[in-house]
């Protein structure tokens, strides 16, 4: 790949997971966060050395929507309704 065909998309930076396992991370200007861990299930040289992943950040997620309440009233009671 020459120089002029390659177009850069973001820089990476180091991370660590809570685990202490290092990953990659960087954000593009149009929203889209991408994650590059290891392959921890490499067995063969076929096999990738890192696995990328894409969230696209611009993407709302699903508001849930409020729960319905199906309440009746209660019928009012009387002194003499009450079994004491």
């Amino acid at each position: 790949m020459t120089e002029s065909n390659r177009q850069k998309l973001t820089g990476l930076f180091i991370n660590e997971t809570k685990d202490g396992v290092q990953y990659l991370s960087g954000k593009t200007q149009d929203g889209k966060k991408y994650t590059a861990f290891q392959n921890s299930y490499k067995e063969t040289e076929n096999q990738p050395d890192w696995v990328l992943y894409f969230e696209d950040t611009n993407l709302q997620k699903p508001v849930s929507q409020p729960k319905t309440l199906n309440l009746r009233p209660t019928p009012k009671t009387t002194p003499e309704d009450m079994p004491f």
